[in-house]
């Protein structure tokens, strides 16, 4: 069996078997995206797992290809021949094969929620969750925080929130409308990602009331004001000032 499986574009294919993988809620299909088009096994899926090792041991800019390639087990030359790019083109590929698997990880979760206040605790959790056990993402938020905030600034983060928006929003239109769904995912991410980079010892995401006051208060209130507005029944008697509705 080869390393690399398919065409050149890589990346693309797996995000949209990812894509498909999730709405069709099937998890065996998006593990298998999770390899980033590499034979279980196989060199190339062992450098990426590499390449997360080191980066948790030492740091993304201290890591070098001797490091990654001591790691895996494998020759330099056979980086190179994987990865002709050389270590921007492997952290890049092992950091989208770690979304892939967040993605997979938050869908799970989303599932478990019977109503659209649960699924949202869930996501809100479990997105807190998943960014917190990604052994890269927990060094540099402990030693290299500016670079964090980089990491998920501007292009990065954009591409993050279409992506989220695009895979797991599905997965809420049980509840609501694609365009709600989307919109739900999107001020979740932001909310999970602000306070994973900027981390506040008060408000801890993984605590089960701490997610749901989020949800209840500033992103299930958000999606109600945004709802088209009732329509008013003409026939219906106006409330008594002061009474409750």
């Amino acid at each position: 069996m080869t390393d690399i499986v398919g065409g050149a574009d890589v990346e693309g294919a797996v995000y949209g078997a990812a894509e498909g993988a999730v709405r069709a809620h099937a998890p065996e299909q998006l593990a298998a995206s999770a390899e980033m088009g590499f034979a279980p096994g196989s060199s190339g899926s062992k450098i990426l797992d590499a390449v997360v090792a080191c980066a948790a041991r030492w740091g993304i800019e201290k890591t070098t290809v001797d490091d990654v390639a001591r790691e895996a087990g494998v020759s330099r030359a056979t980086v190179y021949r994987l990865f002709p790019g050389g270590k921007p083109s492997m952290v890049e590929m092992a950091t989208n094969r770690e979304a892939v698997v967040l993605l997979g990880e938050a869908m799970e979760r989303i599932s478990a929620g019977d109503t659209l206040e649960d699924a949202v605790v869930e996501m809100i959790r479990g997105g807190y969750e998943v960014l917190s056990s990604q052994a890269v993402l927990t060094y540099m938020r402990t030693n290299e925080p500016t670079k964090l905030r980089t990491f998920f600034s501007f292009e990065r983060m954009d591409a993050l929130l279409r992506i989220a928006g695009e895979v797991v929003s599905p997965s809420l239109e049980e509840f609501l409308d694609p365009d709600q769904a989307r919109t739900v995912v999107v001020w979740v991410t932001r909310l999970v990602v602000s306070h994973f980079v900027n981390p506040d010892r008060v408000v801890d995401l993984l605590e089960p009331a701490t997610a749901r006051h989020m949800a209840t208060t500033f992103i299930l209130p958000g999606i109600a004001l945004s709802s088209p507005a009732t329509e008013i029944d003409p026939h219906q008697p106006e409330p008594t000032p002061g009474a409750l509705t």
